[in-house]
């Protein structure tokens, strides 16, 4: 247990393909991190309570001022807030929560701390959020700054699944994605686990007979994360934002409230997933020469088949996951010659555009903000959260 403050970050994400179907336990996802943060900071208080804020919040606000909380030796109620965890209190106080359970499972000391969250995933001027995945990357970031206070040392695959376990707490309707890419950085392939068996796990009636230590080392249905590395040269990447903000729970809980998506479009998710992959990381990027002559890519092909498949969704299920904004900003980029599809949820948000490196993007933004699509400057973040060396499996590790 260290006396002095530590900190930790992680990155937002963005999606690349297998939205919907991800949601749905096994099946996969293409994600990446992007170079803006969220950071924690943890000071020790010298007692067992501490205080958690946020720059982001309103004090006035009930749900944002400042909670006190108190640590705990006993394993069922390692930590106690004195909130009723709504807003963005509701991760921060699972992931602590999460690591201390863990802490009092290890008989180590407890240890209050000031927790203190800066987020850099909004709109800096007006505080509008781009859908970066800020839940997640506080998750992400608190579980690894509550670690690294106790002295645990953590592999970035641990990392995530404190901080899932920690998300089931909240809702198990997340696939976890976004967790996965703030945890690993860099371009993430993922299957989601089934998050109801996780959930009874951890938190349910059979938390009584499985400890932290179990679920940090055990098989979790469905499981499968691991960061990929796109071959040389590797792929460029544009980002827009529409301006308009979507609700992601609500659109997600409105495609898969009744029943699941069927198999055939889970099925052909998952195989643009893995076309995607391939692509990406074959030793050409996936370029081969089309029968005219002319350069054609597997990348673009996975692309344009990962948003036939949301189109299909979408009209299915009666959501828009293409707005009219967003089918602006993803015809002006395949005008510019770019591939381009929604990320993520959709119905707002952002939208990505794809294409070899060395293409100058000047004229697809400039054709964007005509349309009143705002470019973000967003790139792929190397790192994920920074913490213990990486050991997860990579693309090329053999595992």
């Amino acid at each position: 247990m260290t006396q002095t403050s530590v900190h930790a970050s992680a990155p937002g994400k963005l999606y690349i393909a297998g939205e919907y179907a991800v949601v749905h336990p096994g099946h996969a996802a293409l994600l990446i991190a992007v170079d803006r943060y969220v950071h924690v900071t943890l000071t020790p208080t010298g007692t067992e309570v501490g205080t958690l804020r946020s720059d982001a919040s309103d004090p006035t606000k009930p749900d944002e001022a400042p909670v006190r909380w108190e640590a705990s030796a006993d394993p069922t109620a390692a930590a106690r807030f004195h909130t009723d965890e709504t807003g963005f209190h509701k991760y921060v106080a699972a992931a602590v929560l999460t690591v201390e359970r863990w802490r009092a499972e290890k008989h180590l000391p407890t240890s209050g701390y000031d927790i203190d969250i800066s987020s850099h995933l909004d709109d800096a001027t007006s505080g509008a959020k781009f859908g970066l995945g800020s839940s997640a990357a506080v998750t992400v970031a608190t579980v690894a700054a509550a670690a690294r206070h106790h002295g645990l040392q953590l592999t970035r695959e641990q990392i995530y699944r404190l901080a899932a376990i920690a998300t089931v707490r909240v809702t198990t309707k997340t696939s976890g994605g976004d967790v996965a890419a703030s945890a690993l950085g860099g371009w993430v392939e993922y299957h989601s686990p089934d998050r109801t068996w996780l959930e009874d796990r951890a938190w349910g009636a059979s938390s009584r007979t499985t400890t932290i230590s179990d679920l940090l080392t055990g098989e979790w249905p469905g499981l499968s994360l691991r960061r990929i590395s796109p071959a040389a040269p590797g792929i460029q990447l544009s980002v827009g934002w529409t301006g308009t903000p979507a609700d992601t729970t609500e659109l997600v809980g409105h495609v898969v409230k009744k029943t699941a998506l069927p198999d055939d479009l889970l099925q052909r998710s998952d195989a643009a997933v893995d076309n995607l992959v391939e692509a990406l990381t074959s030793d050409n990027g996936g370029r081969e020469a089309g029968p005219d002559g002319r350069a054609t890519s597997a990348t673009g092909n996975a692309v344009v088949q990962a948003r036939q498949v949301l189109g299909e969704i979408a009209t299915q299920r009666g959501v828009a996951i293409e707005t009219p904004a967003l089918r602006t900003l993803i015809t002006t980029a395949l005008d510019e010659g770019w591939w381009a599809k929604s990320s993520g949820a959709g119905g707002g948000d952002c939208g990505i555009a794809l294409t070899t490196p060395g293409v100058d993007a000047h004229a697809l933004h400039e054709q964007w903000m005509a349309a009143g699509i705002r470019p973000l400057n967003l790139h792929v973040s190397p790192t994920g959260a920074d913490t213990a060396p990486d050991d997860t499996p990579t693309e090329g590790d053999g595992k």
